[in-house]
């Protein structure tokens, strides 16, 4: 079973100016950004996909809302 996870959070550290839309970040710079801690307490085994490009979004928005999705599979 794969699982999409998205999660929304404001970070007025993110906020910035001089762009109308959201910017995507990709690849290792994602790291780079604070995520909040999320887990599933009942969780007997799970991993994120497998994949050559990690199956996972992030973009920011002007006013600082950051949305970041990831695709979760379970083996």
């Amino acid at each position: 079973m794969d699982i999409y996870l998205r999660q929304t959070w404001y970070d007025d550290r993110l906020r910035y100016s001089g762009a109308e839309g959201p910017v995507t970040i990709a690849g290792s710079a994602i790291n780079d950004i604070w995520k909040p801690d999320t887990y599933f307490a009942n969780e007997k085994k799970g991993g994120i996909h497998d994949v050559l490009t990690p199956a996972r979004l992030f973009k920011v928005f002007p006013n600082g809302t950051a949305v970041y999705t990831v695709r979760y599979d379970n083996q």
